[in-house]
């Protein structure tokens, strides 16, 4: 059913409604909903700050995107077990290769719902986005427990929208492992209102739903997995966010205001020409500018005095480095205050650090990753575990055997889930043995993705030839006995080589 519906944000009706309607209370704190719709709107590059002067930089979507990129990096996750496992493995794959959407879902909002179900020999599973589901109560172990899922259609009846909106709610109650699932639809020609009760047979999107309300019994958690961590990634950053869009304003402006231009008094810019009016007189038309250049001149009454020029220069030299050191300084302090290392969104080459504070920084990064990778891994379990239950109920429908005896496998990719320092050592120890290729040395540590064409030789890629000058410093460095030794003493040292 949900294939056809088009995904409802919350931003139509307010949490309120959903209280009355269905007569329970949201335990999503007041602040927490506030930070949320913020972190949201910085993400979407439509923050309280941003407008046609204050344009968004897209900072907050890109440590997002950077960061969803270090943790699914190499990544693989499978069910392995009887007949039973390997159809759950089969449509937990399929929800598998959307993980880089689900982790920048996460670091942007915070917190999503997986919610799996069955259709026909499936079983989908949904990632549901905050504003979409209504959490009501929760466990002991802060477990989600009780929820509304919202979802909402729009139709065009003789030129008018209607709204048709679909609350799921799931309750299960612990100590008797009872579970209820419960389907209600309503009908408004209002955006902002929920409406008025309809039944679901009124919406052909939802008559498959054959049952308004059942139950199972004997089920061992609920059948939704929340998947939470305590803020947006960006969330420490979000004045330095600001900062940053303003100067990237102020360089705009730069560029606009600097622009070359000719003022020119209107004597120049028209000249007597052919034609004649109605009364037989000569009229002035335009000079005929070279062609781009007539962006150039701007013509004006200029009341010239004698001997005053009548072309008048405007445009300076533009400030791009005061606006660019500014703009990456802001950067720097959003990675600062985001927990991730200097150069993951600001210009790696500005990074003035000696090469272990450079790891050090890279080991920042590593640590959130691995934080989220945690995270994701746990939620991922729940989902498989879930989806295992939904495969023992309807195991008839999906032509599989009842019962299964699965085991999970995980891989997050070696830059991130094996001892950092002890890898890092045996790596550079193979490359120093020509076990390894420098090149492949460096994807590895700075969670490139490389490719190899059919001879066995690296394909060209930019970000990490943007990156091999720094790191064969680097190397020089680490084998250097020079005690202090900075990454600016080895480039003068290159240099003055190259001038022998």
């Amino acid at each position: 059913m949900w294939h056809n519906i088009k995904e409802w944000f919350g931003k139509m009706l307010g949490i309120s409604q959903i209280e009355e309607t269905v007569n329970k209370t949201v335990v999503l704190d007041k602040q927490l909903q506030n930070d949320i719709k913020l972190w949201l709107s910085v993400f979407d590059g439509k923050a309280p700050w941003n407008d046609e002067f204050v344009p968004s930089l897209g900072l907050a979507r890109s440590i997002c995107k950077e960061i969803a990129r270090f943790v699914t990096f190499e990544s693989e996750a499978s069910i392995a077990g009887n007949e039973h496992d390997g159809f759950l493995n089969d449509q937990y794959q399929k929800k598998y290769k959307d993980l880089y959407k689900d982790v920048v879902t996460l670091l942007s909002a915070s917190r999503f719902v997986y919610k799996p179900y069955v259709r026909g020999t499936r079983i989908i599973s949904k990632t549901v986005k905050v504003g979409c589901y209504f959490p009501f109560a929760r466990n002991d172990n802060d477990e989600l427990i009780s929820v509304a899922f919202a979802s909402r259609i729009v139709k065009q009846l003789n030129k008018k929208p209607f709204y048709y909106t679909l609350l799921e709610r799931h309750d299960w109650e612990e100590s008797t492992q009872i579970y209820k699932v419960s389907y209600t639809g309503y009908r408004s020609e209002d955006e902002n209102e929920l409406g008025r009760k309809i039944p679901l047979s009124d919406v052909a999107e939802w008559q498959n739903i054959k049952i308004d309300a059942f139950e199972f019994k004997k089920i061992r958690r609920p059948l939704f997995v929340e998947v939470a961590i305590d803020e947006a990634i960006f969330a420490g950053a979000i004045e330095q966010l600001k900062q940053a869009d303003i100067k990237y304003g102020y360089a705009n402006w730069e560029y606009e205001a600097e622009q070359k231009a000719v003022f020119a008094d209107y004597s120049v810019m028209y000249k007597t020409g052919t034609k004649k009016d109605k009364d037989g007189n000569f009229v002035k038309e335009t000079v005929v500018l070279p062609k781009g250049k007539d962006r150039l001149f701007v013509g004006m009454n200029m009341r010239l005095a004698e001997g005053q020029n009548p072309l008048v220069k405007h445009g300076g030299d533009i400030r791009f480095e005061a606006f660019y050191e500014g703009l990456n300084q802001e950067k720097r302090l959003v990675e600062l205050n985001s927990g991730i290392s200097y150069g993951t969104i600001s210009d790696p080459d500005k990074v003035e650090k000696r090469v272990e504070e450079v790891r050090a920084g890279q080991r920042k990064t590593v640590a959130v990753v691995r934080h989220i990778q945690n995270v994701i891994q746990e939620a991922h379990e729940k989902l498989i575990e879930v989806m295992d239950i939904y495969a023992t109920i309807y195991h008839e429908q999906l032509g599989i055997p009842q019962v299964g005896n699965y085991t999970t496998s995980f891989i997050w990719g070696d830059s991130v889930s094996e001892d950092f320092a002890a890898e890092y050592e045996r790596r550079q120890e193979m490359v120093k043995n020509g076990q390894m290729k420098f090149e492949v040395f460096v994807a590895w540590y700075h969670g490139i993705r490389i490719t190899f064409d059919e001879q066995g030789n690296i394909e060209d890629n930019a970000e990490l030839n943007r990156i091999l000058p720094l790191a064969k410093i680097e190397q020089q460095v680490t084998e250097s006995p020079k005690e202090e030794t900075s990454v600016e003493e080895i480039v003068g040292e290159s240099d003055e080589e190259g001038e022998n």
